[in-house]
């Protein structure tokens, strides 16, 4: 049956950014929406693209990006 591809449970295509359940807070440091999970090595962390900076290492997305959001 033709259709829409599948999108995996855990992503979301639309962003280009894994969905770890958690909204991101802006870079500390710029100020920056621009960010990119890392969330296909380990450890996984949050990075900024405008000013490259990356918040703490966790061993699950979820946990990074509630790691991130915590600096600020």
């Amino acid at each position: 049956m033709a259709g829409k591809p599948r999108q995996k449970a855990d992503s979301d295509l639309t962003l280009g950014l894994p969905f770890s359940g958690h909204r991101l807070q802006p870079c500390p440091f710029c100020g920056s929406l621009e960010l990119w999970v890392n969330s296909d090595t380990e450890p996984k962390f949050v990075a900024c693209k405008e000013c490259l900076a990356f918040g703490p290492t966790a061993p699950t997305v979820a946990e990074a990006t509630q790691r991130w959001n915590r600096r600020s």
